[in-house]
């Protein structure tokens, strides 16, 4: 799968100054290997191309399940911090006196409708 766009239509979508701006954007994003495309300098088209990996080898799997761990890792930290904040009475007071607010207002609510 491709998509193929002009350097002023993606300079116009996305507000840049020109479609030089745009190229040098795209250049950079290549070349941290971001996206995945070509551009054509003689119709200043660029085309974009499916990402070349076939996540098959033993240097990408590696990553793989580096990147799995390290999100794994951040998802326990978040769940501890999430436990911590459960239990702090400061945060628990904050948040019980909001949800009270919100109560009187709908209670404010419903005997206006009823009325």
């Amino acid at each position: 799968t491709f998509l193929t766009l002009s350097l002023s239509d993606m300079a116009n979508r996305v507000q840049l100054s020109s479609p030089k701006e745009a190229e040098e954007h795209i250049l950079r994003m290549i070349e941290d290997g971001e996206i995945y495309a070509s551009i054509n300098q003689r119709d200043g088209m660029v085309c974009f191309h499916d990402n070349p990996e076939k996540y098959n080898n033993p240097k990408m799997l590696k990553k793989i399940d580096q990147e799995m761990r390290l999100f794994q890792q951040l998802d326990e930290k978040l769940q501890q911090m999430d436990r911590q904040l459960a239990v702090n009475p400061q945060y628990v007071q904050k948040t019980m006196s909001s949800h009270a607010e919100e109560d009187v207002g709908i209670g404010r609510m419903r005997e206006d409708v009823l009325m």
